[in-house]
């Protein structure tokens, strides 16, 4: 029998996908030894960058005959989108999914009926691996033990109604689960990033959460033994590991908590791996402060949730406050970065205790901090207490809570906003959402001709020059090969009919394949869109309402997500030359380009694009001359406001050298493909290309700041 497990990625954050739980499955269904049974983990490169077409014809090589998908509230939309598509083309594979998703009041789940075939409800590598010791043991064997496997839902009969067994038991000794890194279980999958669970329990109870569902059973042991970390530790310390984040709730009430920090330091772990942990702040005093801090602890957050006693009680969590503020400023005192948390739409918040927990924050020098909106999540206490609390919330992920007894979603809104404001936050920002990549409009260059049909990896990146329709021929190939978020570049230059119809072709026949795909497209030409030319392409794009788009409720002040004038997901922008006789026509989404010509002096430059940055719009391009130094580029940038704007270069080194300087990934560059009529072209720069225009920028940036104090003004007008 051969199985493959998928668990899909945070939208923004798809290269820290580590399939943690997947590797728990794998490993105890490889220790079982189960006769003819052979688990995989499909490729990173799919999970984390496939597009919808991708990610099912990476499944379908397999040849499985189970698919099993780790869902999560980030990942569950598009997981069940791509469930249905593979029973749609081989019904005859059998669909199962576990994890936080999956709860017998998990209505989003249950909803997707037949597609999905078991489902895990619970801690999942015992039920596992009985399900999978039942299918080795024949069709008889199976049906006769369906019904007995705890922690098991299936459809006992072709109705599609869905049957619970009783629940299984927490397991009791979680060091009988083999670890999933000296199992080998994720070996391909470990890069400079790891996780590691340390225990499945919380003391805490709050109800908003899942932590601590499975309670502690007498006797039981639910932390794993210091020796099985120092192994998992040294291991990552000889696999390059750089920072671990260690799965617990509350890292700082472990009972065994010296040993570990001592066991840090012993191994030197400390020296070479920043570590991070969620904390409970009040727990923290100066020595426990000192220990995080010697064994690099340099990232650690502390949820408050709320100051208002009355308020936390509701959701059955307290705080000690005074012990709170000691803690926080004991750990930033030390250096340790403090991710604070804040919920908006607690049961019994009203605007005036609310803003009572943001004062608290204030007066007693807490910030920075995050806001997050209330989610109701799957088999929470707080779900089931709902009613009582006069909730509504999305029926779908990330079931943010629209509306309380004591705050509708109109006064959520305008909450957020005055709060972003005042943190000095964008309110407009939706939290989650990619962000254009700073390599979307660099300009193709070393280009090699290429089959499509021999790419292995997901294009991210295409560069279309119309030409004559002829594009259309290649469409299907193209969109087989896409990735789940895509920079898509369209030169039109005239911009006539033909070309906006030949560009809704384009648009169409690329995303419909691809329902949840993230789009970043960008139309240059040698004007703006019409508002009408506009929604006509906006219209173009297929796009299923999905997760991302349920985030930006409270940002776009509309609690249906269907009624958006556009998805966030489909961000359309238009690159235009600079020319005042424009501004009418620009908006939020427009790009102005500007050629800076090599004639001009540093000074002339800025003049120019300080005029520029004042205009509406999204952002800037910036061409510089083909001679430009990278001192020149820097001298112009931090003399210059952007006043809001986003900034892109064409200049491939310019624009690496830029991107790591704001600590932005430049590593993978998009793969892109350049379309020009009927060729291909790719362009993918080598990971040592972009650590070079990365040293050089930070080379140049430090050797200007030495020579701050000693006349720089000199360089300003010289010309390039």
């Amino acid at each position: 029998m051969k199985v493959l497990l998928v668990q899909l990625p945070v939208p923004n954050n798809r290269l820290s996908n580590l399939p943690l739980a997947l590797g728990y499955l794998k490993a105890s269904a490889e220790a079982a030894q189960i006769p003819g049974l052979q688990v995989e983990i499909l490729e990173q490169v799919a999970q984390d960058r496939g597009g919808d077409v991708f990610l099912l014809e990476a499944i379908l090589r397999h040849d499985p005959d189970l698919v099993g998908f780790s869902l999560y509230t980030w990942n569950a939309t598009r997981a069940l989108t791509l469930i249905r598509a593979l029973k749609r083309v081989a019904p005859e594979i059998l669909t199962l999914a576990g994890g936080p998703e999956v709860n017998r009041d998990g209505d989003f789940v249950l909803a997707a009926g037949k597609t999905l075939d078991f489902l895990v409800v619970g801690e999942g590598e015992r039920t596992f691996v009985e399900l999978l010791k039942a299918f080795a043991a024949g069709k008889q064997r199976l049906e006769q033990a369906l019904p007995t496997l705890a922690g098991l839902a299936y459809h006992p009969s072709a109705l599609g109604e869905w049957h619970f067994n009783p629940p299984r038991p927490a397991i009791e000794d979680l060091n009988l689960l083999p670890s999933v890194y000296l199992s080998g279980a994720l070996d391909g999958f470990l890069g400079h990033f790891m996780m590691i669970e340390l225990s499945r329990w919380c003391p805490s109870k709050c109800s908003f959460c899942y932590y601590g569902r499975q309670d502690l059973p007498p006797g039981g042991k639910r932390y794993f033994e210091l020796e099985r970390l120092r192994q998992e530790l040294l291991f990552g310390l000889e696999h390059g590991v750089e920072q671990v984040h260690f799965v617990e709730a509350n890292f700082n009430t472990l009972p065994h908590l010296p040993q570990i920090y001592q066991m840090i330091r012993e191994i030197g772990a400390n020296k070479r791996i920043r570590f991070y942990a969620e904390l409970r702040g009040e727990a923290i005093d100066e020595a426990e402060a000192e220990q995080l801090a010697a064994c690099n602890f340099g990232t650690v957050e502390c949820g408050l949730q709320s100051a208002v006693p009355e308020v936390l009680a509701r959701v059955r969590r307290k705080n000690h406050l005074p012990r709170f503020i000691r803690g926080i400023h004991l750990l930033r005192e030390r250096g340790i970065e403090v991710f604070l948390d804040a919920i908006l739409g607690l049961p019994g918040d009203a605007p005036e205790t609310f803003r009572q927990t943001l004062r608290f924050i204030e007066a007693n020098e807490l910030a920075p901090y995050d806001l997050f909106h209330l989610q109701l999540l799957p088999g929470t206490q707080l779900k089931a207490e709902a009613e009582q609390h006069g909730l509504q919330w999305q029926s779908a992920p990330p079931y943010f809570a629209l509306q309380t007894a004591q705050l509708s979603f109109e006064q959520l809104c305008e909450l957020r906003q005055e709060t972003l404001q005042h943190k000095g936050d964008d309110p407009a920002e939706i939290q989650g959402l990619p962000l254009p990549s700073p390599f979307s409009l660099v300009e193709p260059e070393n280009l090699v001709q290429a089959s499509l049909l021999a790419l292995d990896a997901p294009i991210e990146r295409l560069v279309f020059e119309l030409e004559s329709g002829n594009q259309s021929l290649e469409l299907p190939k193209l969109a087989r090969k896409l990735a789940s978020e895509v920079t898509l570049w369209l030169r039109l230059g005239k911009f006539e009919s033909s070309e906006l119809v030949e560009t809704q072709t384009i648009l169409a026949k690329l995303s419909e394949p691809n329902p949840t795909g993230v789009w970043h497209i960008f139309i240059e030409g040698e004007r703006p869109l019409t508002p009408s030319e506009r929604k006509q392409l906006v219209q173009a794009i297929q796009h299923e309402v999905g997760y991302l788009d349920r985030l930006a409720v409270f940002a776009l002040a509309e609690h249906d997500p269907s009624r958006f004038p556009e998805s966030p997901s489909v961000n359309l922008y238009e690159v235009v030359a600079w020319q005042p006789q424009f501004l009418a026509l620009a908006g939020p989404k427009t790009l102005w380009r500007i050629a800076l010509p090599a004639e001009e002096t540093i000074t002339q430059w800025s003049t120019r694009l300080e005029e520029v940055a004042q205009a509406p719009g999204y952002g800037l391009c910036l061409s510089f001359p083909p001679s430009v130094s990278i001192s020149s580029v820097h001298i112009l940038l931090e003399g210059f406001a952007l006043l809001g704007k986003t900034l892109f270069l064409t200049n491939l080194e310019l624009a690496a050298g830029l991107a790591a300087s704001k600590a932005e990934s430049v590593n993978p560059f998009p793969l892109t493909v350049l379309l020009k009529g009927s060729t291909f072209c790719l362009q993918q720069p080598t990971l040592a290309e972009l650590d070079r225009a990365a040293l050089r920028w930070a080379l140049v940036s430090r050797h200007l700041r030495r020579k701050a104090t000693t006349g720089l003004s000199r360089h300003l007008q010289k010309s390039f």
